[in-house]
């Protein structure tokens, strides 16, 4: 770890370096007292920062994919466009993309809750699943992603089989798609859209989504329960409340005009 250091290595870097260890090692690493010191003198030295400065509107995406129609588009364009729609109005990561499995996917008639049962990044002991709220959008058809969703569920049915995740590949054989899949889906409609790619990656969805809704005024724990943050967190106000470049109640406001 020191050697990584002197290279030049990050304290978010290292943190993974030590989780990685403790995972193959017969000793807690990450329960000694030098190793401890060790990533504390690191995060003094070199605290960890955020990855952005600024980040893109998501008005910029949502106004690319009103023009992706959702009955006659492709089966590539509605896979993308339902992946990122998803990621830009409930702020999650591709990882819990990847985990939904259509049979907790809970149909109402304003709204979808979709259950998330896999394990994910926040699973903890007595800490309660995500469950992602998707609102009908009835203010514009082509951009509510619970009608996209309903679609997309329709026409993979008769390719579906025994297959119980959401997201399947796009071509045969129809198999369920890595968290890494989803996001180049995602990074595609990104640049489709004009979003510098050079710049942010498909996880800038979430600061992107989360930042808009900061700046309409929703009220942080709202941000922080959509988001799946817990209510001491304070991941938001460090890393993700930035200000936007160019210019149910989370989802709404990403989407609203």
């Amino acid at each position: 770890m020191q050697e990584r250091l002197n290279s030049g290595a990050s304290y978010a870097t290292l943190n993974t370096l030590r989780s990685a260890i403790s995972l193959i090692s017969i000793t807690a690493v990450g329960e000694n007292p030098m190793i401890s010191r060790f990533i504390k003198g690191v995060s003094n030295l070199r605290p960890p920062r955020p990855r952005y400065n600024f980040t893109w509107d998501p008005k910029i995406v949502l106004e690319y994919l009103r023009t992706v129609p959702t009955l006659s588009c492709s089966m590539e364009q509605l896979t993308t466009k339902l992946s990122t729609l998803l990621a830009i109005i409930t702020a999650h990561r591709v990882q819990t993309f990847a985990s939904i499995e259509v049979s907790d996917i809970k149909l109402q008639s304003e709204y979808i809750d979709i259950f998330i049962s896999g394990r994910i990044k926040t699973s903890r002991v007595n800490r309660p699943q995500p469950v992602l709220h998707i609102p009908y959008f009835s203010g514009d058809g082509e951009i509510c992603a619970a009608t996209v969703l309903k679609e997309y569920i329709r026409r993979t049915e008769t390719v579906r089989g025994d297959q119980s995740k959401l997201f399947l590949s796009i071509c045969r054989p129809y198999k369920p798609v890595t968290a890494q899949t989803i996001g180049r889906w995602i990074k595609t409609v990104l640049t489709r859209s004009g979003i510098d790619m050079t710049i942010f990656s498909a996880h800038s969805t979430r600061h992107a989504s989360t930042s808009s809704a900061a700046a309409q005024g929703i009220n942080i724990e709202t941000i922080r329960q959509a988001a799946g943050w817990t209510a001491s967190s304070t991941m938001f106000a460090k890393f993700y409340k930035q200000p936007i470049i160019n210019r149910s109640e989370f989802a709404e406001s990403v989407c609203r005009p």
